[in-house]
């Protein structure tokens, strides 16, 4: 009835008022809970558990009996001996009253019974005394009981666990599902009473023994709560006006934290990180919630202290680290809209936004283990909302956490590029290493990578954000939304940034050289799988994803390109192996021979075959046949280009370093001069003379360094060996198909099409695919170039070239920064051969000579004007 719960909410009041003024109470009333769950506790702890039997508790410390302290052995009923710290059962003296005052819960219970008595049972004698424990913080003085409740949810959790999972799941795959009543366990007493133990590492791993069979979801709710509203002095304003306040005990311990935290912060530098580091751990043991946030402050306001804030981390326990993503989502607004993510001049983004991406970067390299779902979800979500301003965190885990910096263009717009790196893009994912940062290749954190890579895997998350970002940039341009961007530079910045984010994020998902690499549990977990056949499982085919998800068609094409290269990939093998020749009918014969989560994606394939109508307009496919269409969207510029040169430029540059670096292993009189420079490198510098020691000193980086250039010279020299023979099979593919590229049109009835070619070839091939990356601009213009050298019928480059350059202006005002330097590359490329033909007729004749007059048809435009053959 009313009156029973108002009178039992009344005598709660005073039970807690009494504890708090009487602390002997409190410890009575920890005994009395302790005594409740102690037949529970040995029957499912106890027993077995090496650990908690040698566990000894304040009450056995008090006790003079002659058996304390001396390691006895219990038999057993199977007769087998047990030693333990604990005096026999038996022995227990029947003085002990904690308990009896009342029933204790039988050894049959269940977790949900167990957390019902406790908890929820708010009407009962229990209920009032375990929210007096809760309120008074007598908990502190007792983490006997503490530890014990930890150990016998941790016991019965994991039972349940057991429970739930079928035969064939793995129990770390397994979400659990909690009752109303574990929660508010947990919520209520096991994760805020953790406040009360400062400097104890014991409790926060007893603590996160049971929060590590949660899921991640869970773990940040009881994060939540335990943050409720707000931290130390916001707290205690927040009981004034919020009907469950946080306890005092609690509060006082976060404030003494807080002083704690400012005081190390205020004095940490390079020199001490290592003291201040484990002084900073052993503050957060207890209250990491108000270190990290004092710590996300600092960061985000000096972007300078980021390598040290990471460094402190390696001293901190798992549940810390946990916390700390959990933090990281807050500091980004992740339990609200948060503060403003931009700068006053509308178009950069806020320096605390740019720090925690540098920061979020650098963490979850050093510490791959903590958790990342929570951080990807939170992305997922704003992605669906439209938000992409915090789309660089997600950039800066790509780039940092997976390794792959390499693939963006760097800080610089693609304008930027310089040769080398145009040149290095032609080649192996290696050479795209030695070449992205000239020579400075980072190192790389296999574990971090995998991790990621798995967690973007799981529950088809990688694709999700690459069919949403496909999907934003039109939303950038055509929102007219209360919160979309209003100046025209950001709106360019964020629909450069998007397509990035995707490059980067589809190389790094169809990046197969990691296969079984990394830690053991993402490989158990992805089942073998390589990262093809993974992508491929999660992919929508080529035609749902432009009729069904509303992706362009170069964006539909680029997604599903790795899977239709790989497909390719293992014809070739199949072709090679059986020394066939490449046509239509070879195609259709070696489909049968791929994989079959390739087979889908193979260019001749029905799936492909019946998709290809609808991707262009009806009226297109008079100018041009699907054959030319599939194979210019069907390769990459690896497989148009053999870049010797730079393959043998790299390999003798990596040389050099491994000769260098064995000069200063061997020492003598041949490494003076180069210690001697390297010297006054670390002086210069402004280095110690121990660090001027260390630089003129082959140490274990020099070793690593070395190995890996030897490493790098063998993988390129493979590389390069492999792409040679790749290449020379790729342009036989196309020799044998050049006739097919543009027959059979019969526009104007000589079956080879019109000057419209040109024009439907730069609309629906060209010019589309040229403003995706650098990649694809160097590939347009190789593209051309071969279809002019090997005299493709129905193909006039004049034509084209002329086509080109009337639609140079109107593209150059309805372009954002990134897609100009994008044509500018594929201008650069093509323009060489229009200024040489141009001014040197020599050049000109030279190349007309023996090629086919049709290949230099001139524009009907420019034909009333010259008649000559000259351009």
């Amino acid at each position: 009835s009313t009156s029973a719960a108002d009178a039992a909410a009344a005598a709660a009041q005073v039970l807690i008022q009494c504890a708090c003024l009487h602390p002997p109470l409190g410890g009575l009333l920890c005994q009395i809970t302790e005594g409740v769950i102690e037949t529970l506790y040995t029957k499912r702890v106890t027993t077995g558990t090496v650990g908690a039997d040698m566990c000894l508790d304040d009450r056995d410390r008090d006790r003079k009996d002659e058996d304390d302290g001396e390691v006895m052995e219990e038999i057993n009923k199977d007769g087998e001996g047990i030693y333990s710290l604990y005096p026999l059962h038996g022995s227990r003296s029947s003085e002990q009253t904690y308990g009896q005052t009342l029933p204790p819960l039988g050894e049959d219970s269940t977790l949900t019974q167990l957390c019902t008595h406790l908890i929820k049972n708010n009407s009962g004698d229990m209920g009032c005394i375990m929210e007096a424990i809760v309120m008074s913080g007598c908990l502190a003085t007792h983490p006997i009981l503490y530890s014990k409740v930890c150990r016998l949810v941790h016991a019965m959790l994991l039972d349940e666990k057991k429970k739930q999972a079928s035969t064939s799941m793995d129990l770390e795959e397994l979400d659990l599902d909690l009752d109303p009543a574990t929660e508010a366990l947990l919520e209520r007493f096991l994760v805020p009473s953790l406040s009360l133990f400062p400097f104890n590492p014991a409790m926060a791993s007893e603590c996160w023994s049971v929060l590590s069979l949660l899921p991640y979801h869970i773990r940040y709710a009881l994060y939540a709560s335990w943050r409720q509203y707000g931290l130390e002095k916001a707290a205690l304003r927040s009981r004034v006006v919020t009907p469950a306040p946080k306890p005092l005990a609690n509060i006082a311990s976060e404030v003494t934290t807080g002083i704690a935290t400012k005081y190390v912060l205020k004095r940490m530098s390079k020199d001490n990180i290592r003291d201040m580091g484990r002084q900073v751990s052993k503050i957060s043991h207890n209250n990491p919630l108000v270190v990290f946030t004092l710590m996300l402050n600092q960061i985000e306001s000096y972007d300078n202290l980021i390598v040290m804030m990471v460094e402190t981390f390696k001293f901190m326990g798992v549940l810390s680290l946990d916390i700390m993503g959990y933090c990281l989502l807050v500091s980004m607004g992740g339990e609200g809209e948060g503060r403003n993510k931009l700068k006053d001049d509308g178009v950069n983004a806020a320096q605390w936004l740019s720090s925690l991406e540098t920061f979020t970067g650098a963490f979850y390299k050093r510490f791959p283990d903590v958790e990342l779902r929570g951080m990807l979800a939170y992305f997922m979500r704003r992605l669906h909302q439209g938000q992409i301003l915090e789309l660089g965190v997600l950039q800066s885990l790509l780039k940092m956490a997976g390794g792959y910096g390499f693939v963006d263009s760097g800080p610089g717009s693609v304008a930027s590029l310089s040769a080398v790196q145009l040149d290095g893009r032609c080649g192996s994912l290696a050479l795209r290493r030695e070449t992205s940062d000239f020579g400075i290749v980072e190192k790389v954190n296999v574990r971090s990578s995998t991790r990621l890579r798995y967690s973007l895997q799981g529950g088809d998350r990688g694709v999700t954000f690459l069919i949403l970002l496909s999907q934003l940039r039109n939303k950038v341009l055509y929102c007219k939304g209360r919160e979309s961007p209003k100046q025209i530079k950001l709106i360019g910045n964020l629909y450069d940034k998007c397509h990035r984010t995707l490059n980067t994020m589809l190389a790094f998902l169809t990046d197969g050289s990691q296969d079984g690499l990394g830690d053991s549990t993402s490989t158990r977990s992805a089942k073998g799988k390589g990262a093809i056949a993974t992508y491929a499982e999660s992919i929508p085919t080529l035609g749902e994803l432009i009729r069904d998800f509303n992706v362009g068609t170069a964006d539909a094409w680029a997604m599903c390109r790795p899977l239709i290269r790989a497909a390719l990939f293992a014809e070739e093998d199949t072709m090679m192996t059986t020394d066939t020749t490449s046509s239509d009918s070879s195609d259709a014969t070696t489909i049968d021979n791929i994989p079959k989560h390739l087979q889908p994606y193979h260019p001749t394939s029905k799936e492909m075959v019946s998709n290809y109508s609808f991707m262009l307009p009806k009226d297109a496919w008079q100018y041009i046949t699907p054959t030319l269409f599939r194979r210019f969207y069907s390769y990459g510029i690896y497989d148009l280009t053999y870049p010797q040169e730079r393959y043998e430029n790299e390999i003798s540059r990596l040389k050099k370093e491994i000769d260098r670096l064995l000069m200063l292993q061997k020492g003598g009189r041949g490494a003076m001069g180069m210690q001697a420079s390297l010297a006054a490198a670390a002086a210069a510098a402004g280095g110690s003379q121990q660090d001027i020691r260390e630089a003129t000193t082959f140490t274990r980086e020099h070793g690593q360094e070395l190995d890996r250039y030897r490493y790098s010279v063998e993988r390129l020299k493979a590389d390069m060996i492999q792409q040679k023979k790749h290449y020379g099979h790729v342009m036989e593919v196309f020799k044998s198909d050049k006739n097919a590229f543009l027959s059979n049109l019969n526009i104007n009835g000589n079956g080879n099409g019109d000057s419209s070619t040109a024009s439907v070839f730069l609309t629906t091939c060209i010019y589309p695919r040229c403003l995706l990356s650098p990649d694809d601009a160097m590939y347009c213009a190789k593209f051309i170039a071969i279809l002019y050298e090997m005299e493709t019928p129905g193909f006039h480059i004049l034509e084209l070239f002329d086509v080109i350059t009337s639609a140079i202006a109107g593209a150059l005002y309805s372009i954002t920064e990134d897609e100009a330097g994008c044509f500018g590359i594929f201008l650069e490329k093509i323009w060489g051969t229009v200024s040489e033909w141009r001014y040197d007729g020599k050049s000109y004749a030279a190349q007309m000579e023996g090629k086919n007059s049709a290949t230099f048809k001139k524009s009907d435009r420019s034909s009333d004007k010259d008649d000559t053959p000259s351009p």
